[in-house]
């Protein structure tokens, strides 16, 4: 119940505590698996790994238990950005999931390779995975490792372009609330040994690692769609929840989508706080995937304060950070920010040439999302005070085709920029 609630200190005492109690093996090994499940929900990735190692040890260990342990460990790789280390794990789980077509080792090891997909930029396969991990879980609420399936499938369709099903996979999850997962319904004898009624009452049943979860993707669409007051409210009531629940990756990720609203709201220096602060705990945590957003987000903030140099050199760092790890994704956003930034500092043919490059990666990826937001870093490089670095019937095609992804990808503020830009060049 308490894993349940993402009461996540409790239920790492609580199995702890277990442990020390049952000193068999097979019984220590699940025992791990929870701990570790319990580890990645704290954003604890180091410890997943090493429980997860210590669990493998333990003779006879079934395989649905090594499949679950091996993609829990999965996916903390691909959080650390450990691509490599990562690929071994799922090809070990999926190896051992030949033949099953349920359950929730199925799910969690559908959900890592999924994830693993996404961060190397086949992203049309990574759903592929996710919506066959999703299906495993049928007409039923979702188990813990279903709601990681679902969180990454909503992810991934979001940067697709799948507006649609993003917000379908985020409504049904906030409606659902503190729902239980329909693995972890407790025996009714040991209900009333679980938690004090008092204490049970007293907790917000949102309180869960997929209600904040939801809440954060939310919060960015929202912002995104240029909903900033809206968008925001999602995000701090994400970062309220997490901070209560002790989930400190959902912490961190609240905290860089805070900073884009703060950027949107027209506070950089705010936002530019927002995105160090993340820089810093994340490399602390190698949570590398991460810092790398996060210094995008740092460059493009340190570009309307005027720190153009520093800017540029950010956003390098996060290009070479993200080609060094074979993060795809995160390398165009780094080459996005620093086209901009060098074009800031005097060199618009080298920018334009990282904004054109940007572009074809995410055109290539199928990153509709980040695409068409390229696509109008462009358009407005092309038109602004640096000097038109492209034909006038090439910049208005470029616009009205940013007219038309922005109209059918709900991005309304950026849409808007684009109609200003476009009526500026009728003028």
């Amino acid at each position: 119940m308490l894993l349940r609630q993402s009461s996540l200190a409790d239920a790492q005492v609580a199995f702890e505590a277990a442990g020390e109690l049952d000193d068999s093996k097979q019984r220590a090994a699940r025992l791990k698996t929870k701990l570790a499940h319990v580890a990645s929900r704290q954003g604890n990735h180091a410890r997943v790994l090493a429980l997860v190692r210590s669990a493998l040890e333990a003779p006879d260990l079934n395989p649905l238990s090594r499949a679950t342990l091996e993609a829990r460990a999965a996916l903390s790789l691909c959080v650390l950005g450990q691509l490599s280390e990562a690929d071994d794990r799922v090809t070990r789980a999926v190896t051992l999931m030949d033949g099953v077509s349920e359950g929730e080792a199925l799910e969690l090891t559908l959900a890592a390779s999924g994830a693993l997909h996404y961060l190397r930029g086949d992203l049309r396969q990574a759903r592929t995975l996710l919506e066959r991990g999703d299906a495993v879980r049928g007409p039923t609420l979702a188990s813990e490792a279903a709601n990681d399936v679902r969180m990454k499938l909503g992810l991934v369709c979001y940067a697709l372009g799948d507006v649609d099903a993003t917000m379908r996979i985020v409504e049904e999850t906030l409606l659902l609330g503190g729902s239980p997962a329909k693995s972890a319904a407790p025996e009714a004898a040991s209900l009333a040994e679980a938690e004090p009624v008092a204490e049970a009452a007293r907790r917000d049943p949102r309180d869960t690692w997929s209600y904040i979860s939801a809440a954060a993707v939310l919060g960015r669409v929202l912002l995104e769609r240029g909903l900033i007051e809206r968008g925001r409210g999602y995000l701090s009531d994400a970062l309220v929840r997490a901070q209560r629940v002790g989930a400190r990756e959902l912490v961190l990720v609240a905290r860089l989508w805070l900073g884009h609203a703060a950027q949107s709201a027209g506070r950089p220096a705010e936002a530019a706080e927002l995105a160090r602060a993340v820089i810093e705990a994340t490399e602390a945590s190698k949570l590398r995937p991460l810092v790398c957003e996060a210094q995008a987000l740092l460059s493009t903030t340190l570009m309307q304060t005027g720190g153009f140099a520093e800017a540029a050199e950010v956003a390098r760092e996060s290009v070479v950070r993200a080609r060094a790890l074979h993060l795809p994704v995160h390398e165009a956003v780094g080459r996005r920010a620093l086209g901009l930034a060098l074009v800031h500092t005097g060199d618009a043919v080298q920018g334009r040439k990282h904004l054109q490059a940007a572009a074809a990666a995410f055109e290539q990826m199928g990153a509709r999302i980040d695409w068409t937001k390229t696509l109008l870093v462009l358009a407005q490089v092309e038109s602004g005070p640096e000097g038109r670095l492209a034909e006038a019937g090439t910049l208005r095609a470029r616009l009205k085709e940013v007219v038309d992804l922005t109209t059918s990808l709900r991005l309304d503020a950026d849409r808007a920029v684009a109609l200003n830009l476009l009526a500026g060049l009728r003028n």
